[in-house]
């Protein structure tokens, strides 16, 4: 995405990008949820919602998808989990590998702080880029909108079905944050740069406020999903620097 989103849009790198995109489908078809993102740079690259490089992809996606889903075996088959397993990884009772949303639904509601804590992260990130595009480039906040409620109704179901989510997350900001560059003018016109003093006030204000946000989940998710253990965490913390 990095390299379809710099530089000018020629036909070979569309077809290099289309072909890469649809090959990693099959590779990880989770590359699927993310594909919004794919067809707004292309986009925002030629100005043009019906342009050739956007119907090819999303036709040739859906029909690599429809045929994985149809044709395909078990994402694992049965071998990933043994290999780790011979290597000498130890399974917790829970674990990114066993998870079934089916045979247990209730998971995300039994950490729901966790994962309340993985949406207001998101939350953070996208009212950061947000507010930039509104305050600087205006007449691109109604796309910054769109691009993000259609990424994140496709990504909703990646969500819903997994809980690793923070990889998923820094993926969508990776993404989006490439999307806010396309946004950005070209370096030669006599338009903003991205140092405005409203621009780093805000970024003052809001990283902090994220940082110690992430921190704190980073420990809660550490201590077994256990606001106590979080607690006494801290306290241990504190305890030292007081030197009690």
């Amino acid at each position: 995405m990095g390299y379809l989103a710099t530089g000018s849009l020629s036909r070979l790198k569309s077809v290099i990008v289309i072909a890469g995109y649809c090959t990693g489908l099959f590779f990880h078809e989770m590359f699927i949820f993310y594909l919004p993102f794919v067809l707004s740079i292309f986009y925002l690259k030629t100005k043009k919602l019906n342009s050739p490089e956007i119907y090819v992809l999303a036709i040739l996606s859906i029909i690599i998808v429809a045929v994985i889903y149809y044709f395909g075996g078990e994402i694992n088959q049965g071998k990933s989990i043994g290999i780790l397993k011979n290597r000498g990884v130890e399974f917790a009772y829970f674990n990114i590998f066993n998870y079934d949303k089916i045979e247990d639904p209730t998971f995300i509601g039994r950490v729901y702080i966790s994962f309340s804590l993985f949406i207001a992260e998101l939350l953070f990130v996208i009212s950061q880029f947000g507010y930039y595009i509104y305050k600087f480039h205006k007449r691109y906040f109604s796309k910054f909108l769109l691009i993000n409620i259609l990424s994140l109704i496709f990504v909703a179901p990646l969500f819903y079905l997994g809980v690793d989510w923070f990889r998923w997350l820094n993926t969508y900001c990776v993404l989006l944050g490439l999307i806010v560059i396309l946004i950005l003018p070209d370096r030669e016109k006599n338009e903003e740069l991205f140092n405005h003093i409203p621009t780093i006030k805000s970024f003052v204000i809001i990283a902090p406020v994220f940082f110690i946000l992430f921190f704190i989940h980073i420990q809660y998710d550490a201590s077994g999903s256990s606001v106590s253990g979080t607690i006494m965490y801290f306290k241990t913390k504190l305890d030292h620097f007081t030197g009690r």
